[in-house]
């Protein structure tokens, strides 16, 4: 017996002729390929006309796949929707362009249109090079809290050193300090 029908035995315990394909491909681990599936399922049908009437439920079964994560992107509570979410939040309180904003953290702008669709999720990289740009927490736009704000021990010198002023300053002079960085940031554009 070879590996992969054993493979498949321990997998699925009924008789391999009469298993339910959706049920069969969500349990194989891993994301396969077409192409893979159809190497283990020609490895174990001989017959080329079973195999293609069994091929197109496997087709189905990726549409009705893909259908279901297009309606689960949707979702409020999806952390691809919360990341969508806050991403487009942050840019537009910051008032930064989108194609600017992909340009300088070096991605494209459909890279970053997937991300503000729901669609795709940034590399653990790009994501520490958006929260940076932005002055946010990967905790914060992956949603798993609710604090915009860079966590201080991750500041530079001069950030701190900026923070400690600030803090100083009374209410009156946080709002002027507030409005002058805001006019030196729009004018460095």
């Amino acid at each position: 017996m070879s590996t992969i029908i054993q493979h498949f035995i321990v997998l699925f315990p009924q008789e391999i002729f009469s298993i339910d394909f959706q049920f069969a491909i969500s349990k194989i681990p891993g994301s396969l390929r077409v192409s893979r599936i159809y190497f283990y399922y020609s490895t174990i049908f001989s017959n080329i006309p079973l195999f293609f009437s069994y091929f197109s439920m496997l087709s189905s079964y990726f549409l009705i796949s893909s259908n279901f994560q297009e309606r689960t992107a949707m979702l409020k509570d999806n952390p691809l929707h919360i990341f969508s979410e806050r991403l487009s939040s942050l840019l537009e309180e910051n008032n930064i362009k989108k194609a600017d904003f992909a340009n300088e953290i070096g991605i494209s702008p459909t890279t970053l249109s997937g991300y503000l669709s729901g669609k795709h999720c940034p590399d653990f990289e790009t994501l520490m090079t958006i929260c940076k740009k932005l002055g946010t927490h990967p905790d914060y736009l992956l949603g798993m809290s609710t604090n915009k704000l860079q966590d201080p021990s991750t500041f530079s010198s001069q950030e701190n050193e900026l923070l400690k002023y600030y803090k100083q300053l009374s209410e009156n002079q946080q709002y002027f300090a507030l409005g002058e960085v805001k006019m030196l940031f729009k004018k460095g554009k």
